[in-house]
């Protein structure tokens, strides 16, 4: 069984999700989605749905293919200081080598460990446990900057041809992507 650690009513850009995340801050499979209208109906709200990279990927943003990847190829920490065979084995399919897995790892590392902390702070506010949406502004603009500092580190710690890899690797993958988001 699954332990939630906090379950809370997000709304976003008119689309509402009870957002679960789990165990190592990483969101449930399956949670609950709902369309909310949000305010009057001389309001143009944009129409949501799925955005199918498959069909897409130029619609899905640079900036959450880039989250989406470091969350999948990052790992907690459970007291070991060598990183994964998973790990290395993810950033070798980006197309790193030597050096720039070794700066890969070190800055993925820092990543995870700023993204756990953000998280365990948005679950412990007040907002989570009043189940309101009010402070998830903040999150999700605190979990963006975190990821372009992150992807600014990695451009200043990889080699050229590594991070053109990197970037290629990355964008290539938005094609395995379903995200919500306004459809066209």
């Amino acid at each position: 069984m699954t332990k939630v650690v906090f379950a809370a009513p997000a709304v976003i850009a008119g689309l509402a999700a009870v957002l679960a995340i789990g165990p190592g801050g990483r969101a449930r499979r399956g949670a609950a989605r709902r369309a909310v209208s949000k305010g009057s109906a001389s309001q143009a709200t944009p129409a949501l749905g799925i955005i199918d990279g498959r069909l897409d990927p130029q619609d899905i943003p640079n900036s959450t293919a880039y989250r989406l990847w470091l969350l999948a190829a990052s790992e907690p920490r459970t007291g070991a200081v060598a990183p994964t065979a998973r790990t290395e084995a993810m950033l070798m399919d980006a197309g790193l080598r030597g050096g720039d897995v070794t700066a890969a790892i070190a800055i993925l590392a820092r990543f995870e460990e700023k993204y756990q902390a953000l998280v365990a702070a948005y679950n412990r506010s007040p907002e989570v446990f009043n189940r309101s949406s009010s402070g998830l502004a903040d999150f999700l603009a605190r979990r963006d900057a975190l990821v372009a500092a992150t992807r600014a580190a990695l451009i200043a710690g990889l080699s050229a041809p590594g991070q053109s890899r990197l970037d290629s690797f990355v964008k290539d993958q938005k094609r395995n992507m379903r995200i919500a988001g306004p459809v066209k």
